[in-house]
């Protein structure tokens, strides 16, 4: 059975790269634009066979596997499709199984205003991945209506990545170019406004405070990178030191 992976952005595209790489598949986007981010970011990441397929297809900049198709015609799918995005189409019946797996794990809730579907959504899965407990308490809090049998536990995937990748610590820090690498490093990842993020809030407040002691490092959401620039310049005025911002979009770090 075929296995495709959708993400809305192509950094939500990361969080399912080890399952593909056990279980093979093909990546699916919504635009060539994307497409061709796509190629350009995951370049290079097809190097290991799967644990089905002992050999992977060669792409051009040996990408994973990936397709144009847009969104309303997802149900035409033969097979599983994964969902790294809560965009699941209400309107048609699918072909294949449905599987959610959100990008990331936040308190975020389900739905940022009374009319959206999101909650809808989220009860028409076939599957819903859970990365931690709380995921279980967020969508049982968003909707009673879930059944028990749709929720399966799989950790999160990222953070074993992480683990198995300490040893590259010191090649982050200098990517990120971490000046005091004998200072403990702090990471805030906040959402966005809309998710209750907390970055205009208490980033000025953070920066202040923590970049006293330890190095603060600020990875923001793709909707308020727009802030950095500013934020940046606030820390030079004044006079801020030991605050580093990680650009999400460059997900290379957490693809090796």
């Amino acid at each position: 059975m075929e296995i495709y992976y959708y993400g809305n952005k192509v950094y939500q595209l990361s969080y399912a790269l080890p399952i593909y790489q056990k279980l093979g598949g093909t990546f699916v986007v919504h635009s060539f634009k994307k497409f061709l981010d796509f190629k350009r970011i995951f370049r290079k990441k097809n190097n290991n066979p799967s644990f089905f397929n002992h050999f992977k297809p060669t792409t051009f900049l040996n990408t994973p596997p990936v397709k144009i198709l847009r969104s309303e015609n997802h149900w035409k799918l033969n097979g599983t499709i994964i969902y790294c995005c809560n965009r699941l189409d209400l309107n048609s019946p699918y072909k294949g199984k449905t599987v959610y797996l959100e990008h990331g794990i936040s308190d975020k809730p389900v739905g940022i205003s009374e009319s959206t579907d999101a909650i809808e959504r989220l009860k028409k899965y076939d599957i819903i991945l859970l990365s931690s407990p709380k995921n279980r308490i967020k969508y049982l809090e968003s909707s009673k209506e879930i059944s028990e049998s749709k929720f399966k536990k799989i950790g999160f995937f990222k953070f074993d990545q992480y683990q198995r990748l300490y040893e590259l610590r010191e090649r982050e820090l200098k990517r990120l170019k971490i000046k005091d690498t004998s200072r403990k490093n702090i990471l805030y990842a906040p959402t966005w406004e809309f998710g209750n993020g907390t970055f205009e809030k208490y980033g000025k407040k953070f920066a202040k405070e923590i970049s006293r002691e330890f190095n603060l490092i600020i990875r923001l959401h793709s909707n308020d990178i727009k802030l950095t620039k500013d934020f940046k310049n606030w820390l030079k005025s004044n006079l801020i030191e030991n605050v580093y911002f990680s650009n999400l979009i460059n997900i290379k770090a957490c693809m090796n």
